[in-house]
């Protein structure tokens, strides 16, 4: 079956996973009749994968289109797709995750039956190595189900009340769910998640952990202003106060806020983590996690308070 759908898919240097997208889109049982691929200013040869693919596959039902427009943000290579669009409807997809080949059909046979404006995507992380593990559980929850844009499905018109995405490297989704929110559209989350990450969910290393949440940070209280991230900022000045005038409190109540922060925390953000712990060997990594998530967002909220677009 052929619906009046363009799927809009960003790209930047994903040649390990550009062609696993593509056979997923293709392979899709409810078929889209257009599927816009943006390059995002790549500096590989993602761009001559897609090609590449599209002539051996000869694919005649769906028209696939590889476009560049110099864009260098996920949210402005959304928003470059979205003017090539001539459907009713649009589905967005990212090039590293995983869906099912009835992704649409469900999203859209949902979205037609509950005569929704928005079916948004929900992801799910896990983690593939221990710091991955305690980055996806410290942040988002582990194996939670969380709401996205990528897997998403929605009428083309909602861009009339909500405008485009704004043009930052993160936390523009969030701002624009919010917005659809607001508006008070007709949306819904399905009951399980649909994406998930077919490498890394969150971070590899504890070096690519801060760079990450130190990125996302800056770049997302640009878009929104997150009042956690004031209040850990406050905390920490006041632990140092303390640890001027009384430091073994300081120490205590530090000791005392990591120790929640590290177990307490994430088995609320996430069902029964408490009995993976000890199992994926990551009892001692989590606070470590915890206190570089938590430095990265202060330096990159103090960062975004000087940052000058």
């Amino acid at each position: 079956m052929k619906i009046d759908l363009t799927v809009i898919v960003p790209y930047y240097n994903e040649s390990s996973t550009i062609v696993k997208t593509l056979n997923l889109l293709a392979n899709q049982s409810y078929k889209p009749k257009n599927i816009i691929l943006i390059n995002s200013t790549s500096t590989d040869n993602t761009s001559d994968i897609i090609e590449g693919w599209i002539k051996n596959k000869n694919i005649t039902n769906i028209n696939i289109k590889n476009i560049c427009e110099n864009t260098k943000l996920p949210s402005s290579s959304k928003n470059a797709g979205l003017k090539y669009a001539d459907t009713k409807y649009i589905a967005f997809m990212d090039c590293d995750l995983y869906f099912e080949t009835d992704w649409i059909k469900n999203q859209y046979n949902t979205l037609i039956s509950k005569k929704l404006d928005v079916l948004f995507g929900c992801i799910e992380l896990s983690g593939i190595s221990k710091i991955d593990i305690c980055s996806a559980a410290l942040t988002y929850g582990y194996k939670r189900k969380r709401e996205c844009i990528p897997g998403s499905i929605l009428k083309k018109n909602v861009f009339n009340y909500v405008g485009n995405f704004k043009e930052y490297r993160s936390g523009y989704d969030p701002y624009w769910r919010n917005q659809v929110k607001k508006k008070k559209l007709n949306y819904s989350l399905p009951e399980k998640a649909i994406v998930f990450y077919m490498g890394v969910n969150y971070a590899s290393n504890y070096r690519n952990l801060f760079l990450k949440t130190l990125n996302y940070t800056s770049t997302s209280e640009q878009v929104f202003r997150n009042i956690k991230n004031y209040i850990l900022l406050l905390l920490y000045s006041s632990l140092l106060l303390f640890l001027c005038f009384s430091p073994k409190f300081a120490v205590l109540l530090f000791f005392s806020y990591l120790l929640s922060r590290a177990y307490l925390e994430t088995n609320i953000k996430s069902k029964e983590f408490y009995k993976i712990i000890f199992k994926k060997n990551i009892f001692l990594h989590l606070p470590i996690s915890a206190l570089i998530i938590d430095f990265a967002k202060i330096v990159g909220t103090l960062l975004s308070l000087i940052y000058v677009k």
